[in-house]
Order: structure tokens, then C-alpha cells, then sequence
């Protein structure tokens, strides 16, 4: 059976921006974020841990005399991944108890994402953006001995892959003048296709094995789904802002 899981992700990023001509902003951001994976089904009681850090830079191009923009992304992430996960060993007859195996790795990624947006002006203020764009992405896992077992601790060959998707969505947002801030509450969804995201067979092995342990092949799906609400403060040239996603 494959299991499934739940993940919970929460982070902060804090960023420099300036506008380098009338039309082009350019901008520097670096993001922490931690993601708690935790196993369901067969798998229960597995779980790992990623602790991210992610350098971008950015650009943002509004076409003169319209309400059309482009906005460009390049990132790199550094990513350090903990797992846990538990191995059944035989005690005596009939009897079985758990051992837990930990693994240690690290995984890059370098990501490019090109996105387009109009901006239609509605009645009362509000905003409707609708976007496109594409993203792709290679990423880098390294390969990683597990420990904590007596016997089955996973000697874990590293991979590379990469990953190609479309995105189309919308945003809707208002601007809300409180004294010299301006505060802009939105509401945005976003569908991910992807045209490429196979990822390589693990090649996972116990110490002595010539050939990898068999796995479960599975086709991860398409097509996924992002809504989150947010809010922006900005006062003169600072700007903060929270934001909340469920997908």
C-alpha cells in the first residue's frame, strides 16, 4: 500500500526591492521554512522533518500605459531533511517489536518561474489579477546512510530530477487607506499542472545487497490545487505582510 501523509510548513521571508527604471522593479529575498512530514496508513508513526533556506531573486516589469505585468523568479534552496521512520524486528516466537531508523541528507534545488497577470479595476475598490505562468526546477537529493537499527539500516543512492509545470489562477484584492498605511487584504487560487514530474526509483539497500529493494511505483498526480488569504501592510517604503495556504 502506498500511505499517505500530512504536512504543515511555516516560515517567514524578509527582502530588498527597487525600482531600477519607471517600469522595472529588481529585488533580493531569502526564505526560512520548516515542514513537519508525518506518515499515515502502513507508514504511521514515520515522519520527517525539512528545515529550508531559499535565496531569490526577482524582477517585476509593469507594461507602460497598461494593466499587464510580468513577473520573473530565480531561486536556490538548501534544504536539510531528517527522517524516522519505524522497522519491525522479530523478538521471539510470535513476538515483534520496533526499532528506529534515522537518516541525515541534504537536497538542493534551483528554480526558475515566469508568471503573466492583467489587472482588471472592479466597482469598490477591489481588483480582480488573473495569472499564468511556468515554473521549472531541478533538484538534487544526496544519497544517505540510515542508523539506529541493529540490522536495517538503508544505504539510500542520491538522485536528480527535474520538474516542469503550468500555472493558472487568480487573485482578488483590495487597497484600504488607514491613516499613512495601507493595508490590501487578498484572496488567490492557483492550479498546478504538471507537464514533468516523474521522479527516479529509490535505490535503497541493505548492507551486503548487490540489487536494490523493490518499491512501489506510483504516477504522482498532475494536477494540484493552492488557496490562501493574505494581508499587506506598507508604510512609506517598508512593507509587511502574512499570508496562509492550504493545498
Amino acid at each position: 500500500n502506498i500511505s499517505g501523509y500530512k504536512s504543515d510548513t511555516t516560515g517567514g521571508t524578509i527582502g530588498f526591492d527597487g525600482f531600477v527604471s519607471d517600469d522595472l522593479a529588481l529585488g533580493l529575498a531569502y526564505t526560512r521554512a520548516d515542514t513537519d512530514i508525518k506518515l499515515k496508513n502502513n507508514k504511521t508513526g514515520d515522519k520527517n522533518k525539512v528545515e529550508s533556506n531559499i535565496y531569490s531573486l526577482y524582477g517585476l516589469y509593469n507594461v507602460p500605459y497598461e494593466n499587464l505585468f510580468v513577473e520573473a523568479i530565480a531561486s536556490y534552496s538548501d534544504n536539510k531533511i531528517r527522517s524516522k521512520s519505524r522497522r519491525v524486528i522479530a523478538t521471539a516466537l510470535e513476538t515483534v517489536s520496533y526499532q528506529t531508523a534515522n537518516g541525515k541528507y541534504k537536497s538542493e534545488s534551483y528554480t526558475g518561474q515566469l508568471m503573466a497577470g492583467y489587472t482588471y479595476m472592479m466597482p469598490e475598490n477591489i481588483n480582480l489579477t488573473p495569472l499564468a505562468g511556468l515554473r521549472y526546477s531541478t533538484i538534487k537529493d544526496k544519497g544517505y546512510k540510515e542508523t539506529g537499527t541493529t540490522y536495517q539500516n538503508l544505504t539510500v543512492k542520491g538522485k536528480n530530477y527535474n520538474t516542469f509545470d503550468g500555472l493558472l489562477g487568480a487573485k482578488v484584492s483590495s487597497n484600504i487607506n488607514v491613516n499613512e498605511i495601507v493595508l490590501t487584504p487578498e484572496l488567490y487560487a492557483m492550479v498546478n499542472y504538471a507537464f514533468k514530474n516523474k521522479v527516479p526509483a529509490i535505490d535503497a539497500r541493505l548492507q551486503g545487497m548487490t540489487a536494490p529493494l523493490p518499491t512501489n511505483s506510483f504516477k504522482q498526480s498532475k494536477t494540484s490545487f493552492d488557496v490562501g488569504v493574505g494581508v499587506t501592510a506598507k508604510h512609506k517604503m517598508m512593507e509587511y505582510g502574512i499570508n496562509y495556504d492550504t493545498n
